[in-house]
């Protein structure tokens, strides 16, 4: 983050409209939160070379503030390390860069900390000590050289030392910082310094109310001297600082102490607290660092001409004033009282930071076996792989210096009875492996479960880590390996909108709080094929297990802010045979709203297909795309039913893999769902290009389109859709799945998948399934619109079976169809016809009137149908989409309409006699439901009494 010292900086820069200003920091989001800071921000981490590269580009002045620091409660021991690597090689190649770019001026920023710490502690109890530039090497030998306060002293020194070694090549300036505060600073991370921390609980104790028993916190005895600086102060300096010529270091703070125990009184006082109720307590375990301190102006009076203007008490109740503003925002961002008093409670203690433990620490959670292998021995083998691949895709994460720290802990899972890895005395042969790599934190947990339940041993170690207080889970097998360099920082980066314990990427994926990152593993053994063990599936547990916990965080999320809701999860299957890569891109690449959360899957059911390979290299890695490959061809049924089971949405979203959707169609699925979240699912509205050609023209004339655009024809409950275009609940524990009775190539299963998800819809309360008329695909002609019956007939070969599955939605027709007629016309003639004398004259007989009545009943049909598109319902072709609308190529498509038609009925019939379903012969599959009442009956059995007349008239008067 941009400085206290920085931002405050910049912002004066920025206001006196002479400089270009450039912010290089690690986040977008600086804590001074007034105004302009910059004319340009670089985020990066000044640890990284090219980043300093980046910064100095361009620039004539470099003002260098930055640095891993913060009050005692940082710059301890336990930390100093760390901090010396990460502040060293920050200005180290930061200097580089500015000679290397041709910088003129570059102005550092140091402490106070470099003065030697033997003089500060030898000072008797609250008594002043006034440190010059010069004493930084009072008392200093070749046997005793100069003694900083830790190493972030040090550091700074030699700092100071590096800059006058680089002065014949850039122009340096050198301010020692004494202790700055005021507004903008941090306050309560543990790297504030003591003003902003007893501000803080001064602030607290006066919100915990005057009766409140808590007691005022000081580390030390209170005894220990300081001076403190106010930043407005500071910031007058340095820019006299920077418009001098002096290039020695110079003392930038207040010559006048004040010791903590009045500081702290100080603040009770500013804060409007009740001082006279409030007891101290003095906490001498915590560190203090030295007994005394003060800046000796002389030298930058002289030099500059300054001296601070601003008093201690001014100064602090400017902070006071912003430092409370402050903490009413985070208190008004707690919902409940006691949220709100705990936050209280917590700003009375200042914190101890342990970088080591500021670390996110990753989680590997490993069972292993020595079972199943080539060998035993291959287990380990297997494992020496995978921490080999742990080790190099972790190892800059876990050296980098200054930016975010990671750390590995990994908790392996053996098998009470595995004998080959827990042979030996002392670590296990699994961990003695991982330590061998270079891993020192490693559980192991013996565990006794049945063979192959590899999620109980998950389990453990999850509960195991989650008690570590690890950030991140990581589930691996000892045979996989990890191909990615810096997936822990791309899963952290990825995540900061996520919970930062257990995530479950499914389960928070409602609220847009899990993220996929782009990892590529190897799994040797099992994966998605067979494993060394049995596997034990843990079956629907996205439908209740998931619905519940869902419902679990939505109550407790909601507890603390109500107007947060989950996001709604639809997951789009696309069934592929065809891999048609351009269709696939423009589905994949649909765009939604943030409300919604989306995930493609695509079974592609031609695992012979050579696009496969270009599919997996577009697509593989996109998080939001899971790509399955059927063994075999299995159908469009059973690609859909394996992209159900794949899906863990609350709805599935069925598109064909030949159809161009409109570009807003998620958009409008996501309405009308949240228009109706009671529904079965919805019926999209699938269109058709202009028919050019007589054979589509008569496609539409022969109705076996009709219901491919219902959506724009009944408003609700409409009776099915199909699935080139549907949208389904999933997530509903029905059992409802397509059935694969029906064609692999498709026929009836969406009538039955829809009639079975209504019915269980309208049982539990709901709804059916409703028009979605703006949800809207363009469906090409098949083929390439080139003619051919076989698609229509084997439709109707599998749509025939809803008459036997759905009993209550057929009837019995007044007369038979153009199939079972033309069944008639061939066998009546064997049937009535005697053998007779003469067999060569009976069989010319059988065969004239088979030809006849072939031709009566294809005749009839045909006139029929010119008849009702012409004459009787002209207006149902009104709205003809197609180029062909009168003429002679309009009758020539009504001719055609017929042969589609009578094919589709063959179809039907063929289907019958082939699944010996006599009894359905003569009855009729009611295609709206119901839906229509008896118009749609009524009209079926009209028309084919009034072909029957026309087949009798033309037999006995035509032919």
């Amino acid at each position: 983050m941009v400085s206290l010292l920085g931002s405050h900086f910049a912002k004066r820069l920025i206001s006196s409209g002479e400089y270009r200003v450039r912010i290089i920091d690690q986040s977008p989001k600086p804590t001074f939160p007034e105004g302009d800071l910059c004319h340009e921000l670089i985020i990066g981490n000044l640890c990284d070379p090219s980043t300093c590269r980046s910064a100095v580009d361009g620039v004539s002045i470099v003002c260098h503030f930055a640095a891993n620091m913060g009050g005692m409660g940082t710059i301890h021991e336990a930390n100093e390390f760390r901090i010396y690597a990460e502040n060293h090689f920050m200005t180290l190649h930061l200097l580089q860069a500015a000679i290397e770019a041709g910088v003129k001026r570059f102005l550092y920023a140091s402490t106070a900390c470099v003065y030697p710490l033997h003089l500060q502690q030898s000072v008797e109890p609250a008594t002043p000590l006034s440190l010059s530039e010069d004493d930084v090497y009072r008392d200093a030998t070749s046997e005793s050289p100069p003694c900083p306060q830790g190493l972030y002293g040090l550091e700074k020194l030699s700092t100071e030392l590096l800059l006058h070694q680089a002065s014949s090549k850039v122009s340096v300036r050198i301010a020692r910082l004494h202790n700055v505060y005021g507004p903008g600073g941090t306050w309560n991370s543990g790297r504030e310094k003591a003003p902003a921390a007893m501000l803080r609980k001064a602030l607290a104790l006066k919100r915990l109310g005057a009766g409140s028993s808590h007691s005022f916190e000081i580390w030390g005895d209170g005894q220990q001297q300081r001076s403190f600086l106010y930043i407005d102060d500071a910031v007058d300096t340095l820019l006299k600082l920077l418009a001098s010529d002096y290039s020695s270091p110079l003392n930038i703070g207040s010559d006048t102490s004040v010791s903590i125990l009045r500081l702290s009184k100080l603040a009770l006082r500013v804060a409007r607290a009740d001082s006279g109720r409030v007891s101290f307590s003095f906490d001498t375990t915590k560190p203090v660092g030295v007994a005394s301190r003060n800046s000796n102006n002389e030298r930058v009076s002289r030099v500059l001409g300054w001296r601070p203007s601003t008093s201690l008490d001014v100064g602090m109740a400017k902070t006071c004033a912003w430092m409370e503003k402050e903490m009413e925002r985070l208190l008004s961002q707690r919902e409940s009282g006691l949220a709100r008093e705990t936050l209280l409670l917590q700003c009375l203690s200042s914190k101890v930071v342990d970088l080591k433990e500021e670390a996110t620490v990753f989680a590997i959670l490993l069972p292993i076996t020595s079972r199943g292998g080539t060998s035993p021995q291959s287990c380990l083998s297997n494992l020496g792989k995978f921490a080999q691949s742990l080790s190099d895709t972790t190892w800059r994460d876990l050296h980098s210096l200054g930016g975010k720290r990671y750390r590995v802990a990994i908790y392996l899972a053996i098998d009470h009875d595995d004998e080959f890895l827990l042979a030996d005395q002392g670590p296990n042969k699994a961990e003695a492996l991982l330590r061998s790599h270079g891993f020192s934190d490693v559980t192991s947990l013996i565990c006794d479960y049945p063979r192959g339940h590899v999620c109980s041993l998950w389990r453990d170690c999850a509960a195991r880590a989650f008690d570590d207080c690890c950030d991140y889970y990581g589930l691996f097998g000892d045979d996989v390996s990890i191909l990615d360099e810096g997936w822990m920082r791309k899963m952290d980066e990825s995540s900061t909108e996520s919970p930062s314990t257990k995530v479950s990427l499914l389960l928070y994926r409602r609220w847009n709080a899990s993220r996929m990152v782009d990892l590529r593993l190897s799994n040797s053994i099992g994966g998605s094929d067979d494993a060394r063990y049995a596997k034990q599936r843990a079956r629907d547990w996205t439908f209740d297990t998931l619905t519940n916990a869902v419902s679990s965080v939505d109550s407790h999320i909601r507890s603390f802010n109500p107007s947060i809701s989950p996001t709604l999860t639809l997951d789009v299957v696309i069934p592929c045979y065809r891999v048609d890569l351009a269709i696939i891109s423009n589905i994949l690449a649909l765009q939604h709203s943030p409300t919604l959360t989306i995930m493609f899957i695509i079974i592609v059911d031609n695992p012979s297909s050579p696009q496969i390979l270009k599919l997996e290299t577009l697509y593989g890695r996109r998080p939001d795309v899971r790509i399955r490959v059927n063994s075999v061809n299995l159908g469009a049924s059973a690609s859909r039913n394996r992209g159900m089971s794949e899906s863990s949405a609350e709805w599935v979203y069925f598109l064909d893999d030949d159809i161009v959707p409109d570009a807003d169609l998620l958009f409008e699925a996501e309405k009308v769902i949240r228009e109706h979240p009671d529904a079965a699912g919805f019926v999209g509205n699938t269109v058709f290009p202009k028919s050019e050609t007589i054979f589509q023209a008569a496609v539409h004339l022969a109705g076996v389109t009709y219901f491919w655009d219902i959506a724009t024809k009944i408003e609700d409950d409409v009776p099915w859709g199909v699935t080139a275009n549907l949208i389904a609940r999933r997530n509903i524990k029905d059992g409802i799945e397509y059935d694969l009775r029906y064609p692999k190539t498709g026929g009836g299963e969406d009538i039955d998948f829809c009639r079975l998800k209504r019915e269980v819809s309208i049982k539990r309360g709901g709804s059916g399934f409703g028009a979605a008329p703006l949800v809207r695909v363009t469906h090409p002609y098949w083929n390439n619109g080139k003619r051919s019956y076989w698609r229509f007939y084997m439709w109707a070969y599998g749509d025939g079976m809803l008459v036997a599955r759905f009993p209550e939605l057929t009837y019995r027709d007044y007369a038979p169809n153009s199939a079972e007629y033309l069944l008639l016309a061939i066998a009546l003639p064997f049937i009535v016809l005697p053998l007779g004398d003469n067999l060569l004259s009976s069989l010319y007989l059988t065969a004239y009137l088979i030809a006849k009545g072939l031709s009566s009943v294809v005749l009839a049909n045909v006139l029929h149908d010119i008849y009702r598109h012409l004459w009787q319902h002209p207006e149902r072709d009104a709205g003809l989409n197609s180029s062909i609308k009168s003429g002679p190529r309009f009758w020539l498509a009504l001719v055609e309409s017929s042969f589609i038609r009578m094919s589709s009925e063959l179809g039907r019939l063929k289907g019958a006699v082939d699944r010996k379903q006599w009894y359905c012969i003569g009855k009729r599959f009611d295609w709206f439901a119901g839906r229509e009442g008896d118009g749609p009956k009524r009209e079926e059995r009209w028309n084919n009494v009034q072909r029957l007349v026309c087949i009798v008239l033309i037999f006995r008067f035509v032919l």
